[in-house]
């Protein structure tokens, strides 16, 4: 059997977030209600999908918010017993509150092998949003974690703002359209999972909303289902070729992320 590796993994613990960003990648305020999902259901999603892949590059834990959801530190340490089949583990978050102190030292203490592969993603929205961006910066330095804090904000904004994923109505009709398009996202270049539900995986988690709202299929195959009732081997094959499918049925309804997509203030809040 090939080897089967996924080099990016994103699961989503929790829609619930503390901002409410109008232009908002994951959706988060637009889920009614807001999924919010269990301890239980993030290791039963762990176990599952480590038994259909053999490798994950980079294991996210993301939101909403994944600050907010007070069995995360569990999570990262169920986590652990995969993690000599993990690259990094990584948090991200928006710099809107501090993690438990005494969890990241009893992580640190008791989950070692896991600990040396953490991460911490920082979007920094500026201090008005991001109060606690500075904060979470020094307590990485003072416990050695390792993390990245993304500017967006000032005159060195990252990618020079956010974009507008668009409103889901059809923009590509014909394949050779959709493909066209598809093949200027980032999204497509980059080799990257979303896991939703934790349940469901696809190349980004505009083809999970979509599904959400009704505009894919049930069936669509933007999206593996890893609980389905096929076999292990039809799995790793429904993943593989969703790992290396160049444009999707979802890409006809978005604007993508593309070099030249119109770039608005990020993290502008729905009042």
């Amino acid at each position: 059997m090939n080897k089967l590796d996924l080099p990016r993994l994103s699961i989503v613990v929790t829609e619930r977030c503390t901002l409410k960003c109008k232009l908002c990648a994951e959706y988060s305020p637009y889920y009614k209600p807001q999924p919010h999902y269990t301890l239980k259901e993030v290791e039963t999603f762990l176990d599952e999908i480590f038994s259909i892949v053999d490798e994950v590059g980079d294991l996210s834990f993301s939101g909403g918010e994944p600050l907010l959801h007070q069995d995360l530190w569990s999570m990262i340490a169920y986590a652990s017993k995969y993690s000599n089949r993990i690259n990094r583990l990584l948090i991200l978050t928006n710099g809107t509150i501090l993690p438990n102190r005494i969890y990241l030292l009893e992580l640190q203490k008791y989950y070692s092998k896991i600990w040396n592969k953490l991460r911490f993603h920082i979007s920094d929205y500026g201090p008005a949003l991001s109060a606690n961006a500075d904060y979470l910066c020094q307590l990485c330095e003072e416990l050695c974690i390792d993390y990245r804090r993304i500017c967006y904000h000032g005159q060195d904004m990252f990618h020079g703002g956010w974009v507008d994923y668009g409103d889901h109505s059809k923009k590509y009709h014909t394949m050779d359209e959709i493909k066209a398009h598809a093949i200027k996202c980032a999204f497509r270049k980059d080799i990257f999972f979303v896991a939703s539900s934790c349940r469901y995986l696809s190349r980004c988690n505009r083809a999970t909303y979509r599904k959400y709202l009704g505009i894919l299929p049930e069936n669509t195959s933007d999206i593996v289902d890893i609980y389905s009732n096929v076999s292990l081997t039809e799995k790793r094959n429904q993943i593989q070729r969703l790992k290396e499918a160049k444009f999707s049925e979802s890409c006809a309804y978005c604007n993508g992320l593309c070099d030249d997509s119109i770039r608005f203030p990020p993290a502008e809040q729905i009042k």
